[in-house]
């Protein structure tokens, strides 16, 4: 039998569902679909019980029925393309009800936008399937990680959003402790790898790039290390990498797509949640093939 949760049990009980039992949200938001971050699920469960946000609840939905298309029992496709189905039309729905809401950024409204815009770029990342197309994918990816951090700074620059909720309560890594050995041996090798390419002129910009992707890299690491009840900070290096390393890795540049194998295998170390270990899987077939073609 295939497992199920309370507010995905079929196509017209979705939204009746979640209208009359704000207890099924709280439910689902702690299942295994999640694993974000406690603070995250409490915040955006708090929030859809209000029944302001419905592109919330609808990227609640989309992502929940992604994770049960995604875990199914292969055996089961009837199941498979049913949740699948339910995952495209509340993400359909849930991108048109959130469009005319991105430049209307306000106190009331910040953390319902911020975890919408997190939702949203988590579904996208989970529904790459073809490691072929990766740097096809890339830049798109990117820009839809970026838009998390625009809807920050429109909220920094239109409100006080210190107040949020999903702001409060993190620990800085200005001075970080040592990583995890696994971690740390990682980031170590790609850092060694780049140090000693050749400086030539024409590879000096390049060069810098991968060495800032690096340090960012090495700094979201230290953030979700001193922050392990918000492993989704691992994320934080797609929304925070240069454009021109987006391009680089575009473009089938061999030691950009290294950096972003490597961000691979740290994501695969980031233990027991489902978006992780796909994403991380992804990531690293992804580059091995773009390298052995």
């Amino acid at each position: 039998m295939h497992q199920t949760y309370p507010i995905i049990d079929s196509h017209m009980h979705t939204v009746e569902m979640l209208c009359t039992r704000p207890k099924a949200i709280y439910q689902l938001l702690y299942s295994p679909v999640y694993g974000i971050s406690n603070r995250f699920c409490c915040i955006i469960s708090h929030l859809a019980d209000s029944y302001d946000y419905p592109h919330l609840m609808h990227s609640i939905l989309a992502v929940s029925a992604l994770h049960l298309s995604q875990t199914a029992n292969p055996e089961n496709l009837a199941d498979i393309r049913f949740y699948a189905a339910l995952a495209t039309n509340h993400h359909v729905t849930a991108l048109s009800l959130l469009t005319p809401h991105v430049t209307g950024v306000t106190i009331n409204n910040f953390d319902a936008m911020y975890a919408t815009a997190m939702l949203v770029f988590l579904y996208a990342l989970m529904t790459l399937s073809d490691s072929s197309c990766l740097s096809q994918h890339i830049v798109a990816l990117s820009e839809l990680a970026k838009g998390i951090l625009a809807v920050r700074r429109e909220g920094e620059e239109r409100c006080e959003i210190k107040k949020s909720y999903l702001l409060r309560d993190y620990c800085a890594w200005d001075h970080p402790p040592p990583l995890p050995d696994g971690l740390h041996r990682t980031v170590r090798n790609i850092e060694h790898l780049v140090a000693s390419l050749p400086e030539t002129k024409e590879k000096t910009e390049n060069k810098t790039e991968y060495q800032q992707a690096i340090r960012i890299l090495r700094c979201t690491l230290n953030a979700v290390n001193l922050n392990r009840e918000h492993p989704a900070m691992v994320f934080m290096w797609l929304t925070l990498v240069n454009r021109r390393y987006i391009e680089l890795v575009e473009s089938k540049d061999t030691m950009a797509l290294m950096i972003l194998g490597h961000y691979g295998i740290c994501m695969l170390q980031v233990k027991d949640k489902w978006w992780s270990a796909k994403c991380g899987a992804y990531l690293v077939s992804a580059v091995h093939r773009i390298l052995d073609n």
